[in-house]
């Protein structure tokens, strides 16, 4: 799967050239816009989020309205597929399930077999992982060679979080 807004066409593009040249099948999952705050919340009501109905991370009130706007209408086009995906595929409950922004670039040696090869470490009690490339991580964060578990503010980075200055993290290396 993977997520577009309606209004960018040209990302469209790109994820279905990449992924038809890649061998990846795939399925567009419409975003919910994050064009106002309005229109978000109105999107987040009509969603059943249950449990999940909770307060604004805190790092959304430190944001100007379009930027916080943007961030919580990818966290539900985010729910809203993972929740779409466990209903449509019920049936497989070890199924495995690719999601990507519109803008995610793929190394061109990509392949389903790499997902398949590194999904085979994964704990056995986790329902997804994050393939974040963008991120540091803490060396105490460490699951196994392959995972670390996310532990961060939104948008923050390791290196100038509160983690690092408590002592609380090693950060780890691309190496390491």
């Amino acid at each position: 799967y993977y997520i577009n807004c309606d209004s960018a066409a040209d990302r469209r593009a790109l994820q279905e050239s990449q992924l038809t040249r890649l061998g990846v099948p795939y399925e567009r999952f419409a975003c919910i816009s994050g064009d106002s705050i309005d229109e978000v919340l109105a999107s987040r009501a009509a969603l059943d989020l249950g449990a999940l109905d909770k307060p604004m991370h805190p790092f959304l009130h430190d944001v100007d309205e379009q930027t916080r706007a943007r961030t919580i209408g990818t966290w539900l086009s985010h729910y809203a597929l993972f929740d779409r995906i466990a209903r449509v595929h019920a049936d497989d409950p070890d199924g495995l399930y690719l999601v990507l922004e519109d803008d995610a670039v793929l190394d061109p040696r990509f392949s389903l077999a790499d997902v398949d090869r590194v999904s085979l470490s994964l704990p056995g009690d986790w329902a997804y992982a994050s393939l974040n490339v963008h991120e540091s991580y803490c060396l105490e964060d460490r699951v196994n060679e392959d995972w670390f578990v996310k532990r961060a503010k939104l948008a923050a980075s390791l290196y100038d979080s509160e983690r690092v200055a408590a002592g609380r993290c090693t950060p780890a290396t691309k190496d390491g």
